[in-house]
């Protein structure tokens, strides 16, 4: 979980081990706050006392529909969990070269996981992806920023 603080051009990222350390610490409020791939499911948190206006729910899981709903509806903002990638869409840092170039199986395919992301990348559209592939590499610290092609290419 992180807490943005500051305005959006210079805000700040904690990283936070609980949920229910940071209601405490915050007043049992989530205000401003990106929550990423948290398993929300078994928090003990009373979901209706706790402030969410402005709240990011990043692929998080939620207790029930029904909680993710009324969080919505109290001003939270949700992006579910997305469709199988062979990437993470939420993940809190870029890729280490090691992540990079050790083999894992995608989609019944034994390769390093960077050939596996480029396969896709070129799957799904490249630079004209369909607008749920588009969310997915949306990453608000990164705007628009290309890496430079390979001469090899």
């Amino acid at each position: 979980m992180r807490e943005l603080t500051g305005p959006p051009h210079r805000r700040n990222v904690r990283e936070l081990d609980t949920l229910e350390a940071f209601l405490a610490a915050h007043g049992g409020g989530l205000r401003d706050v990106a929550v990423q791939g948290v398993d929300l499911t078994k928090a003990d948190v009373d979901w209706d006392s706790v402030d969410v206006g402005s709240t990011l729910f990043l692929g998080c899981r939620f207790p029930s529909d029904e909680v993710q709903v009324k969080l919505q509806s109290r001003g939270a903002l949700v992006f579910p969990r997305l469709a199988e990638r062979p990437y993470n869409p939420y993940r809190k840092s870029l890729y280490t070269p090691t992540e990079l170039t050790e083999r894992c199986d995608w989609a019944g395919a034994w390769n390093g996981r960077d050939r596996h992301i480029h396969e896709w990348y070129v799957k799904v559209g490249r630079h004209l992806p369909d607008i749920a592939e588009a969310l997915a590499q949306a990453n608000p610290r990164l705007r628009h920023r290309r890496c430079p092609r390979r001469p090899d290419r």
